[in-house]
């Protein structure tokens, strides 16, 4: 049975904030990834709004995303459950707007005007379906007609080093039923399609990396020697399908 407060249980736990930041420090997978996303965003950003920019980072967490945009824009709000997530947040980003609520629940930009931009990385794979669906109801809203809704997918299902970590660990359960294992979640493009579709948002770019089969996110080895093929497979349309980690950029349909 799908409980819908366990995304959000999970990220509020004393010390979470700690843990999750230094998992961006510790594993060399993870570096390369974000260094990544935080080019990509300012390309699609400053691409697309020459003027000033008003965004939003919802679940904004340590404020990983929200320091990048900081420097993209002066108008920058972040929002998140976790307060001791913000807690990491509010000393990167101090001179930042930083809400801890619950936008399913209550909706605290009520008398603000929408936002040109809202940003949402390495929320919608983690979270349960009901609570992806609450979230983009409450979030679609928010952003302007000609704005865009950019979010990440770092499970896509169909990457090769994502599909061979799964099911290595469901045959581990399998032979040891009584210790727990950690299978990580996926998320496949027609997933993504539908849950938009619910909300009249479509896909409008998309951005691709990590297609090397590299089982798991915390691998502590250098996989700085596979950045050249990296850099080769991101350029090339044909293997979106085969990365683990892809950018969705996103608008309401007329």
């Amino acid at each position: 049975m799908e409980t819908t407060d366990e995304y959000r249980l999970s990220h509020t736990a004393v010390g979470k904030g700690a843990s999750y930041q230094e998992s961006f420090e510790k594993y060399p997978y993870r570096r390369l990834m974000w260094t990544w996303e935080k080019k990509q965003i300012k390309e699609i950003i400053t691409y697309r709004f020459k003027k000033e920019k008003d965004i939003l980072d919802f679940a904004c967490g340590t404020g990983r995303i929200l320091l990048e945009l900081a420097n993209i824009s002066e108008n920058v709000t972040g929002i998140d459950v976790s307060e001791s997530m913000l807690d990491i947040a509010r000393k990167r980003v101090p001179n930042t707007e930083i809400i801890n609520a619950d936008i399913t629940h209550i909706n605290p930009f009520e008398e603000k005007k929408q936002f040109q931009i809202i940003v949402s990385f390495r929320f919608f794979l983690n979270a349960q379906p009901t609570l992806r669906k609450e979230v983009l109801s409450a979030l679609t809203p928010m952003l302007e007609d000609d704005g865009v809704l950019i979010f990440n997918n770092h499970g896509n299902s169909s990457h090769l080093g994502l599909f061979l970590q799964i099911t290595v660990m469901k045959v581990k359960k399998i032979l040891r039923p009584k210790k727990k294992y950690f299978v990580p979640k996926k998320l496949s493009r027609k997933q993504i399609d539908e849950l938009l579709e619910c909300e009249g948002l479509k896909i409008v770019e998309t951005y691709h990396r990590n297609v090397w089969p590299i089982m798991s996110e915390k691998r502590e080895k250098d996989v700085s020697k596979f950045e050249t093929l990296e850099n080769w497979f991101s350029k090339r349309k044909f293997f979106e399908r085969l990365s683990r980690n892809v950018i969705y950029v996103c608008k309401k349909k007329s």
